[in-house]
């Protein structure tokens, strides 16, 4: 069965890749929702998918993903060093995330591949140095405009508060959409690693 042709006819993912129990919706208003199961999301945080099982053993399936890389269909993979763990990138702007995999024997013919969500450590540090090289060269430039015979405030005194109020609601917003961006990634970066890995999710027990 071809999950990626199913998912460009429906506009969403097939969702037997995270919640087989989940019946698929059509509809937009639907298709939304069901996405946002399909990817465990909870409470608007962005939840990894289900592990999943590959007979590939740990050093062929990272090789097949860095190839995959090597052809730019696989964004942002690296491997860790010394180890069976490997992430690709979540696109979320401003906020980008990394999907992370980790490789696991278990003895027997398959190896599971289990994964977690992680916030990249320079996204929320980059969006601060924004903010304020942004905002103090508003300070600067307003002083200038102000002729001094009119003897204000100095205009850092109310120019900060006027454009720092309003981040509180503004933030908040742009972490949302960046949730979505991220999660609709998440998908796609989802599938192209079970399609090179021959992968199928892990079996839950009875």
């Amino acid at each position: 069965m071809n999950l990626e042709n199913r998912s460009r006819r429906t506009g969403v993912m097939e969702l037997d890749l995270f919640q087989p129990e989940v019946r698929r919706e059509t509809d937009a208003r639907g298709s939304r929702s069901v996405q946002e199961q399909a990817t465990g999301s909870r409470n608007g945080r962005l939840s990894p998918p289900p592990a999943i099982e590959t007979r590939l053993d740990a050093s062929e399936a990272i090789q097949r993903l860095d190839r995959l890389a090597v052809k730019g269909r696989l964004p942002g993979f690296a491997r860790y060093p010394d180890s069976n763990r490997f992430e690709v990138a979540l696109f979320g702007e401003p906020f980008d995330r990394a999907l992370v995999g980790e490789i696991h024997d278990h003895g027997g013919q398959n190896r599971a591949v289990e994964f977690s969500v992680r916030l990249k450590s320079r996204a929320p540090a980059i969006f601060i140095i924004a903010i304020v090289f942004t905002i103090w060269p508003g300070v600067v430039l307003t002083d200038s405009l102000i002729p001094g015979a009119w003897g204000w405030w100095p205009t850092w005194w109310w120019y900060l508060p006027l454009v720092i109020a309003p981040l509180p609601f503004i933030v908040p917003k742009m972490w949302k959409k960046s949730e979505a961006s991220a999660r609709d990634h998440l998908c796609e970066q989802y599938q192209r690693i079970r399609e090179a890995l021959e992968a199928e999710p892990v079996a839950e027990a009875a």
